[in-house]
């Protein structure tokens, strides 16, 4: 059995294939990834401008333009935590995970809406070849706009997406749906395998939270 698992290993000549063909300029995938990003400035301005957009301040003045039926309860929860009234965390005291639209419902998955809604969720939400640039595209504009850093993620795609602008140096944050369709160990052990190759040297990842199907 010792015999079988060390055949397991993987070699490094395979390690340096994969970083040959990430690093290779004709890559079309990575080109598509790159230009998303230098579109919104770059990892720098891009977490920069997500840590102001995302502020308390910033975020409370935007409610106030919009004359939010919602500021007086927040005040209330600022004056409570003034006083120390609870432990602060973005005041309300609760994390939070948005659901961007690219996310099937927008007709990439043909099998909503019909009989096969459940299977169609439950078996893993379809996305098309353009879907995950998208997903890109919308994730990097709400996280720049308004400091919107957690997300649900439904796609091996975009997953790997995610794990891709965390090892750039985004300060992505995302969740696995149950609608991905991670049901059972070896999927989750893929998973996580494709979330330790592509952590950054510190060891941490984009992957916070992690939803099982079954």
């Amino acid at each position: 059995m010792e015999t079988l698992r060390d055949q397991l290993k993987i070699p490094r000549e395979r390690l340096d294939e994969i970083n040959a063909f990430l690093s290779d300029p004709n890559n079309e995938l990575v080109n598509q990834l790159l230009e998303v990003v230098e579109y919104y400035g770059g990892p720098g301005k891009i977490n920069r401008k997500a840590e102001e957009a995302g502020s308390f301040d910033n975020l409370m003045e935007r409610l106030r333009g919009m004359d939010s039926p919602y500021v007086k309860d927040i005040e209330w929860f600022v004056e409570q935590r003034d006083q120390y009234a609870f432990v602060s965390m973005h005041v309300i005291g609760a994390t939070y995970v948005e659901t961007l639209d690219t996310r099937g419902t927008d007709g990439s998955n043909i099998h909503l809406g019909g009989p096969e809604t459940i299977a169609g969720y439950f078996g893993g939400v379809g996305q098309p070849n353009e879907h995950p640039i998208k997903w890109l595209d919308e994730y990097l504009y709400f996280y720049t706009h308004y400091g919107v850093r957690q997300v649900l993620n439904i796609n091996p795609g975009t997953v790997l997406a995610g794990y891709l602008l965390y090892k750039l140096g985004i300060d992505n944050q995302f969740k696995i749906s149950v609608f991905m369709g991670n049901d059972n160990p070896f999927s989750v052990l893929w998973t996580l395998l494709t979330a330790r190759l592509f952590s950054r040297p510190d060891g941490s990842t984009s992957l916070i939270g992690f939803n099982l199907s079954n």
